[in-house]
């Protein structure tokens, strides 16, 4: 028997997955079922594409769609959904998109103590990856003779290195791509994002966020903490905000900007 579609559901989605939605109806399943999310593969021409379905209290994840009401629960992985023609079905839920937020990172102007209060925050926070693999990537940018080879070795020594369905060494190559994109390196952060394999190497919901942080989408978290930064305000509720996003999401998020940001900081005082 077809399941029984109840009146729809209003929500607003991130411009990084809002032309998916917008576009032709494709078939799609749940990947999983999380308390304030439903993660839903889309089969496309160019690959799976992942939406996130997520409660009002859900991130802000760059191919989140938020609801503005109701609920998630009674779901099941490998349920069937659709996804086109301005919405999302699945189940017994019918969401409607009527807005989209942008994801979108814009260039900022960094300053040094911005940068170390950043890090001081990253220093403190609870990663979710073997820090040998962050301080390899530290070290890979700070090789000048070596260039993107190795650097390229470092981040792939990070893609799906950690637990959950975002492993922390993803959440770090994301956050360092934003950080890329943010002081202008844009061409740079869509080389070191393009990775062999990945998504056999990682969730295809991490491996759609990476793509998205190569492409220059970040989370709204993440977001708030660059439009502070660049507002030359104190960072502290921001960077609370975003390691308030999952087990060590944030954490790892804010150790990968942090890289980014020195990387392109660094090259732009080198010009």
């Amino acid at each position: 028997m077809a399941a029984v579609v109840s009146s729809a559901v209003l929500a607003d989605a991130a411009a990084g997955v809002s032309g998916l939605i917008a576009g032709p109806g494709r078939e799609g399943v749940l990947l999983a079922t999380l308390t304030e999310a439903l993660i839903v593969g889309v089969a496309t021409p160019d690959g799976v594409r992942v939406i996130s379905l997520l409660s009002a209290r859900g991130s802000g994840v760059p191919n989140g769609v938020r609801l503005a009401s109701g609920s998630l629960r009674g779901h099941r992985v490998g349920e069937q959904a659709c996804v086109g023609s301005g919405g999302i079905r699945t189940g017994s839920l019918d969401i409607r998109v009527v807005r989209t937020w942008s994801s979108a990172v814009y260039p900022i102007r960094t300053t040094p103590s911005g940068l170390v209060e950043l890090e001081q925050a990253v220093d403190s926070a609870l990663c979710g990856v073997p820090a040998p693999a962050v301080e390899a990537l530290r070290a890979a940018w700070d090789d000048q003779k070596s260039g993107e080879q190795r650097c390229g070795s470092a981040i792939g020594g990070l893609i799906g290195l950690g637990q959950g369905l975002t492993p922390g060494g993803d959440d770090v190559v994301a956050g360092m791509l934003i950080g890329l994109h943010a002081v202008g390196h844009s061409d740079l952060a869509r080389r070191m994002g393009t990775v062999d394999r990945l998504a056999e190497r990682t969730t295809l919901l991490s491996a759609d966020l990476i793509r998205l942080a190569a492409a220059g989408h970040a989370c709204l978290e993440v977001l708030g903490v660059l439009t502070a930064m660049n507002a030359g305000a104190l960072l502290d509720a921001s960077i609370d905000r975003l390691l308030s996003v999952g087990h060590t999401s944030g954490a790892d998020l804010v150790t990968g900007l942090a890289i980014g940001l020195r990387v392109g900081a660094r090259r732009q005082e080198a010009r």
